[in-house]
């Protein structure tokens, strides 16, 4: 940790900001990033189904969610050992017009592609921009991650909330021996 820390410092010492940040140009290379890891789970959602797994049960509590929106306190109310997050928001999904059947794959699709936010940013914070580009590119064509991406389970779900654990707890690390 203290190599990162210490070329941090002397960075924010000298100009105010991380090296080598452009806040416009990164912007738009991480919505390129995007693009790259949206377009290999295009190519297989349409044939992607669930055909085995829990997916039709989140997908029902999602549907039960929405028909009676409410805080779920526990997993006796309406999670059951899925957790709350990932039912709550099938059933937004399902309130907003979504089926049953697709708003799960439509979630993970939609989180798998928001994995590259975290990911390209702890990874350029921690290295570089190269080494950013290439982990967000090795995410694009990780068959698992196009997996997770595009079936109605909370992997890809879960995989954006630790990237931006991850990357949030290493800004914290790291701004903590800024002065």
């Amino acid at each position: 940790g203290a190599p990162f820390a210490a070329r941090g410092d002397a960075a924010v010492a000298a100009h105010g900001e991380e090296p080598g940040v452009t806040p416009g140009r990164d912007l738009a290379l991480v919505l390129a990033l995007m693009a790259a890891v949206l377009m290999p789970r295009l190519l297989v959602f349409g044939v992607n189904e669930n055909c085995f797994g829990d997916s039709v049960m989140r997908a029902e509590l999602g549907g039960r969610w929405a028909a009676r929106p409410r805080i779920i306190g526990s997993f006796k109310q309406g999670a059951y050992q899925f957790g709350p997050l990932h039912i709550v928001l099938l059933g937004v999904l399902t309130k907003a017009g979504g089926s049953r059947e697709d708003v799960g794959r439509w979630l993970s699709l939609l989180a798998g592609v928001l994995s590259v936010w975290p990911l390209f940013w702890l990874t350029r914070r921690l290295f570089d921009r190269p080494a950013a580009i290439a982990a967000c590119l090795g995410l694009a064509l990780w068959g698992m991650h196009i997996q997770f991406s595009t079936t109605a389970e909370s992997e890809a779900l879960s995989m954006l909330l630790v990237f931006g654990t991850v990357a949030l707890f290493a800004r914290a690390v790291l701004d903590r021996h800024r002065p």
